[in-house]
């Protein structure tokens, strides 16, 4: 089925939530992955750009999803975009933590009933992952809310900053940093290897931090309980400062979204002794 819609020469793999199936050296499909269905998402792995178009009946909008406790990779069932929260039911209010997409995410704030990140609409033709805190049954609420037609959006960087987008990624929301302005670049590093970036926008902005998958495109990404590094582009000199975090920096884990109060520019200084006067 899978030559139906991709050219070989182009396909590297189809990668499911718990199947895969890839070629291998001789050119073979091997895998457990043998069909899609109109409930689950994908990520599809290309060797180079190439643009596919597809033929079949549209999926009925209120197809109804089952999602389990954790990760779930599922479709979004429109050719259109739906802004998040005209298309989320309330039922899904406090029981849908994050949603991620292809190098974007939403991290929901219970306290504040407030969505968070660079991910603000559903797109046709895109797979998201659910991250909910118990199992669920729904309907994307697509009957109302404002639409517009599914557009290519190229993502942007920053020039020199370049990197490559990964099946594995992590996401580090950060509420503050002390001398970063709105337009400067937060860029994420392993070693000396830029694994994600994105402008700072003020409170609560998502830097998207890429993972090891083991393709080629990700060669020196970072790998599980690795920890990545942060530096501040400053556009207004053109000058690269190290950030250091006030909390504890959590390590790379696929699929978390880890959450930092504060980045400055100089580490903070722990005392190696004290001194009691009486």
């Amino acid at each position: 089925f899978i030559n139906n819609y991709y050219n070989q020469s182009s396909l590297s793999a189809i990668i499911g939530m718990n199947s895969a199936i890839v070629y291998n050296y001789n050119g073979i499909l091997v895998g457990s992955l043998t069909e899609f269905d109109r409930y689950s998402g994908y990520w599809v792995l290309m060797d180079e750009q190439e643009i596919n178009s597809f033929s079949g009946y549209l999926t009925d909008y209120s197809l109804q999803y089952s999602l389990s406790s954790g990760a779930n990779l599922i479709s979004f069932p429109s050719s259109l975009s739906y802004p998040l929260e005209d298309a989320l039911p309330e039922s899904l209010e406090g029981v849908v933590t994050a949603i991620i997409s292809e190098g974007d995410v939403a991290l929901y704030d219970s306290d504040y009933d407030e969505w968070y990140g660079a991910l603000t609409s559903f797109e046709g033709f895109k797979g998201y992952w659910f991250i909910t805190n118990q199992a669920v049954d729904f309907s994307f609420d697509l009957t109302t809310g404002g639409f517009t037609r599914n557009t290519y959006r190229t993502k942007e960087m920053l020039q020199g900053y370049e990197y490559n987008q990964s099946t594995l990624q992590s996401f580090y929301f950060i509420k503050d940093i002390s001398i970063a302005e709105e337009g400067d670049w937060i860029i994420a590093y392993n070693d000396d290897v830029v694994v994600g970036a994105r402008e700072w926008s003020g409170y609560m902005t998502d830097i998207p931090v890429m993972g090891d998958d083991g393709a080629d495109y990700s060669l020196g990404y970072i790998e599980n309980d690795q920890c990545p590094e942060f530096k501040l582009y400053q556009v207004s000199t053109g000058k690269l400062v190290d950030l250091y975090s006030e909390d504890q920096m959590p390590c790379f884990s696929n699929n978390t979204i880890p959450v930092l109060s504060k980045l400055n520019d100089t580490k903070m200084s722990v005392p190696k002794s004290v001194v009691l006067k009486g």
